[in-house]
């Protein structure tokens, strides 16, 4: 159950004076398409005569036909169906008001981080939630400046109002509606210190959803889960706007070259930054140059193992200058050694020399100097190992440069070619239809309408009247249905949910409250179960056909790995 803690108690006398969704049903006389199947069906528009009112309150159309419910005390008893006591439409009290069918099928949160201080707007797919600046209170209704994190989904489709777990019908008079919805969505928010926040009703959020130009009749209702009931928000939801835009014209855009000319510029340019590294690395290898012996006195005359050290290979003899020597370092010269070795310290630049003897050992860092033959050598030595070093770079730095100038000539034809999608723009007109309403309270809001008995024309000149269970041909009964699975082992259901192609909802069928169901002969039907592990039993449109022709058992395919977007292609084709 979902606890909103700044939901304040509203009175009867306050609902009773907005609208219901009885009031509603007076005037709806007639199903509209749902937003996402546009142009496969018209509803017809009737007027109604008060002594038809108590049959117009019988939805003969579709679904699920419970069996006759008591009454519980102090329950709905009116036509009307609000409650007596609370003034609130009531769901049976040992059920939990939201609960999805399966824990593992959920519609995800998204989370958005907004400045208070700031006028922002959250874009999505079908709908835009308009923020207005300092929209936010404390729990003690204080503004804050502090970041807020909106947690917000959105439930388009009879998939998502399945899986919602949310309750899509309503009990008045002893008969049981569904609602057909064109939008509905669940907005959660907390400042970013995880501090409880609330709307400030007096510059309350806006929502407005993409319907088609063709959309009426829906009311917007906010779901008390304390209570269990819809609370009307506001009727006359309904906006249309003119809007322009611009967009490409047609050209000559050619997508296998856009494709051909982008891989190419990427191992174009691969090769260049290569190449680069390769220069990079080569100049870590430049040759130092010699140094000089000046102090002969301050130097190590030490034999050097031409295997040990193939880079001073060309020496003999050489004499060893002690780096940054401390100040008891004329110790050293006069003091006996029996063991003197030589070790690399850093390649090619200096070395460490440890002086050993029976009562000590002691270590110094020294660098190479040359004299007399030797120091003509060594400048030899460096002056050929410089020019081959510089005669790769060279080589290098030149192969660089042509990979970069190729990477640049592939990138300016991608470039070019992929600048013709957007290059020409035309200026387009169009009109907007959406559904808007404020957002007073976070939780679950719905733009809905109840589903109420479609009538049938018997003559065009007459006017039109409504269709009793037995006069519509449109409506098909299937008493006790059973199911089984494509091996033919009966299968057991938790929740069942019936899907028609014309209506944006889904029909719960009660396997504890009904023992048949009826369906509306003009739609396509899908039916949805999921079983006690919570995995998803599919009966499609084929299968559903074959048996209700033949008064067959259901056949059912577990589809228990199945995802949501698997589950709406099947179902829905989207």
């Amino acid at each position: 159950m979902k606890i909103n803690y700044d939901r304040p108690k509203v009175e009867s006398s306050s609902i009773n004076q907005k609208k219901n969704f009885d009031q509603l049903i007076k005037l709806h006389a007639s199903a509209t398409l749902p937003f996402y199947k546009k142009g496969w069906f018209i509803g017809t528009t009737i007027s109604l005569a008060a002594i038809v009112i108590g049959i117009l309150l019988v939805n003969e159309e579709s679904y699920i036909i419970p069996k006759e419910k008591s009454i519980q005390k102090n329950s709905l008893v009116s036509n009307n169906f609000i409650q007596k006591a609370e003034g609130k439409i009531t769901y049976t009290e040992d059920t939990p008001c939201v609960k999805p069918p399966s824990k593992r099928l959920t519609i995800p949160f998204e989370t958005y981080k907004i400045d208070p201080s700031k006028k922002q707007s959250i874009h999505l797919k079908n709908a835009t939630i308009t923020i207005p600046s300092f929209a936010f209170l404390t729990k003690d209704k204080k503004q804050t400046s502090d970041s807020i994190l909106l947690k917000l989904r959105v439930f388009n489709d009879p998939i998502d109002f399945i899986l919602s777990g949310i309750p899509m019908e309503y009990d008045s008079a002893g008969k049981t509606y569904t609602f057909e919805s064109s939008g509905m969505f669940e907005l959660e928010g907390r400042t970013i210190n995880n501090s409880a926040i609330m709307i400030d009703e007096n510059n309350p959020l806006t929502i407005a959803f993409d319907v088609p130009e063709e959309t009426t009749n829906f009311n917007f209702y906010e779901l008390d889960t304390i209570n269990k009931s819809w609370s009307y928000i506001t009727s006359n939801t309904l906006r249309k706007e003119k809007s322009s835009f611009e967009t490409p014209k047609t050209h000559s855009f050619d997508e296998s070259e856009w494709k051909t000319t982008y891989r190419n510029q990427n191992i174009a340019n691969q090769k260049w930054k290569a190449a680069e590294k390769e220069v990079v690395k080569h100049q870590k290898t430049k040759p130092l140059r010699p140094n000089k012996l000046n102090e002969k006195d301050k130097t190590f005359t030490l034999d050097i193992d031409k295997r040990q050290f193939p880079e001073l290979s060309s020496f003999s003899k050489l004499n060893f200058e002690p780096i940054n020597a401390t100040k008891n370092i004329s110790s050293i010269y006069t003091t006996e050694w029996n063991s003197i070795k030589l070790k690399e310290h850093k390649k090619g630049v200096s070395y460490q020399i440890i002086l050993q003897n029976e009562s000590s050992i002691e270590s110094v860092i020294a660098k190479p100097v040359y004299e007399g033959k030797n120091w003509a050598e060594a400048q030899l030595l460096y002056s050929d190992k410089f020019a081959k070093y510089v005669s790769m770079l060279d080589q290098k730095e030149a192969t660089s440069e042509k990979l970069k100038e190729d990477y640049l000539k592939k990138k300016q034809l991608f470039d070019e070619r992929d600048q013709l999608k957007n290059k020409v723009k035309q200026t387009v007109q169009s009109i907007s239809t959406s559904l808007v309403a404020p957002i007073l309270k976070f939780g679950i809001c719905n733009f809905d309408k109840p589903i109420v008995n479609r009538p049938k024309l018997e003559e065009k000149s007459k006017a039109p009247i409504l269709a009793s269970p037995k006069e519509d041909l449109r409506i098909k009964t299937i008493e006790r249905p059973s199911f089984a699975n494509e091996k033919g082992n009966k299968l057991q259901f938790e929740k069942i949910y019936v899907i028609e192609s014309k209506r944006n909802a889904s029909f719960t069928y009660d396997l504890n409250k009904n023992n048949h169901f009826k369906y509306n002969t003009t739609s396509s039907i899908s039916i949805i179960g999921f079983n006690e592990n919570q995995d998803l039993i599919l009966i499609d449109k084929a299968n559903f056909k074959t048996a209700t022709k033949n008064n067959e058992t259901f056949i059912g395919k577990e589809m228990p790995n199945i995802s949501v977007p698997e589950l709406k292609k099947l179902v829905l084709k989207i």
